[in-house]
């Protein structure tokens, strides 16, 4: 289930938006380490500092730098992460169809021509 017991999904909330909004949300961020050793989330337009210290993982490998999916609570400017989880995978075939000019590995755009050859 969702975050919200009457839903399938999960919300996303920017981190932005996080302050004055009480209650379990659901973020989307870069996991990254500052240097005085303290584990934050970074979004596009913001970061916040995490406390992992009870939090349920699930299964994957978590590192530095990796994109991950966390519901928990901000506490004291500190988002107390209760699961913290990788997104969901997507078939290749529905992520170029949805973003077709795009370059994963930085080229640049991608023609037309060259789109229907990559579907192939």
């Amino acid at each position: 289930r969702g975050v919200s017991q009457n839903e399938d999904y999960y919300p996303i909330t920017q981190i932005e938006s996080l302050l004055g909004r009480p209650g379990v949300k659901c973020i989307l961020g870069m996991l990254t380490q500052m240097s005085d050793g303290s584990y934050h989330i970074e979004d596009l337009n913001a970061s916040v500092r995490v406390d992992l210290s009870h939090t349920n993982f699930t299964s994957g490998l978590f590192t530095e730098n990796t994109l991950v999916l966390a519901a928990g609570e901000l506490q004291d400017d500190v988002f107390v992460v209760h699961t913290l989880g990788f997104p969901p995978a997507e078939a290749r075939e529905a992520s170029v169809t949805a973003h077709p000019a795009l370059s994963m590995f930085g080229l640049g755009d991608i023609k037309a021509g060259e789109r229907q050859s990559l579907l192939e």
